[in-house]
């Protein structure tokens, strides 16, 4: 949550971090909370429609995002540490095969007979 909302330039609405996170409304909203509480995170009246609340990085925020990610990053480079650059090339391909697959199957009419729902994102 923390790297979309820092990777964007602008501004995010909870509806649009929900679903860059593939997540349901109601759930981001509860993780929105507590990184509200904590003070990671500020909510401000939308500009375009005040009826919204855009949420954004505080600077403790942008922190915590950075050493999320270098901690992320630093224990990839020790796990990976041994694979090719072709092997991990390939292995980013597979991923993002799997994931589009994923994706694409997700909110289909055999997808919402097995799970009784819609999509939620």
């Amino acid at each position: 949550m923390l790297r979309i909302l820092e990777k964007n330039e602008v501004p995010l609405q909870i509806g649009d971090l929900a679903h860059a996170m593939r997540i349901d409304v109601s759930v981001a909203s509860r993780q929105v909370g507590a990184l509200v509480r904590d003070g990671y995170v500020e909510r401000a009246v939308d500009a375009d429609d005040r009826r919204a609340r855009t949420l954004a990085l505080t600077d403790s925020g942008r922190e915590l995002a950075a050493e999320a990610f270098a901690v992320w990053r630093e224990r990839a480079r020790h796990v990976f540490g041994d694979w090719s650059p072709d092997e991990l090339q390939d292995a980013v391909l597979q991923l993002r095969k799997i994931a589009d697959s994923v994706v694409r199957h997700h909110d289909t009419p055999d997808h919402r007979a097995m799970t009784g729902k819609g999509t939620t994102v």
